[in-house]
């Protein structure tokens, strides 16, 4: 029972942050799915699909942002640049993923007739990857934070 326990520990611990980059993107999900059902069903009703997806969606990237942040990167930063850096990467991948997504679902349902559940599952499966990818190399690397804060300071030194 040890060496189980041993072994679920070394994975946890060697696996952090893809599994907290799971889980927080299931539910991340969930979220949106529940905010754009409750705005579809009790607030908005019949007719407002597009404004309540918009809403559900922006309220579900800022959870993802706050939660990819603290817990799933641990990103810090330095300064007010280097954090408005990191928010506008992540919008922007997170608007470029949606448009990724409702492109190639058109692609492949409309235009391909393919099965869409098939291609809702592979095509968040790619998304998925895209954005664990973009977030860890880009968003919230520390490389990236180091260009931002050099340039801060040729900045400086140029006032």
């Amino acid at each position: 029972m040890n060496k189980l326990i041993g072994f679920i520990k070394r994975i946890l611990t060697e696996y952090r942050e893809q599994i907290s980059y799971l889980f927080f993107g299931v539910l991340t999900t969930l979220i949106s799915w529940g905010v754009s059902s409750a705005l579809y069903y009790f607030v908005f009703g019949e007719g407002y699909t597009v404004l309540s997806n918009v809403i559900s969606e922006a309220i579900a990237i800022t959870f993802a942002y706050v939660t990819n942040k603290l817990f799933v990167f641990r990103s810090k930063t330095e300064n007010f640049r280097s954090l408005l850096r990191e928010i506008v990467l992540f919008y922007a991948l997170r608007v470029g993923a949606t448009v990724l997504n409702v492109l190639a679902m058109y692609l492949l349902v409309d235009l391909s007739n393919c099965e869409f559940w098939i291609c809702k599952i592979g095509v968040n499966v790619v998304v998925i990857i895209v954005n664990y990818l973009f977030s860890k190399f880009i968003i919230f690397s520390r490389k990236g934070k180091e260009k931002t804060q050099k340039s801060e300071e040729i900045g400086d030194e140029n006032d």
